[in-house]
């Protein structure tokens, strides 16, 4: 196992999640990120043609 992953499992030994819940944590938050920049990006759109 290399350093960062050692540290990532330590971590997440130290708050409670298994490294597997923390990996499942982890995709929710990027794909939440996803959504909320595509939003951004098509409401920007949208006031851009409004005008």
């Amino acid at each position: 196992m290399d350093a960062l992953g050692q540290q990532i499992r330590l971590n997440s030994e130290a708050d409670g999640h298994s490294p597997d819940e923390r990996e499942s944590l982890l995709m929710t938050n990027s794909s939440i990120c996803v959504v909320c920049i595509a939003m951004c990006i098509f409401s920007l759109v949208l006031n851009h043609y409004k005008d």
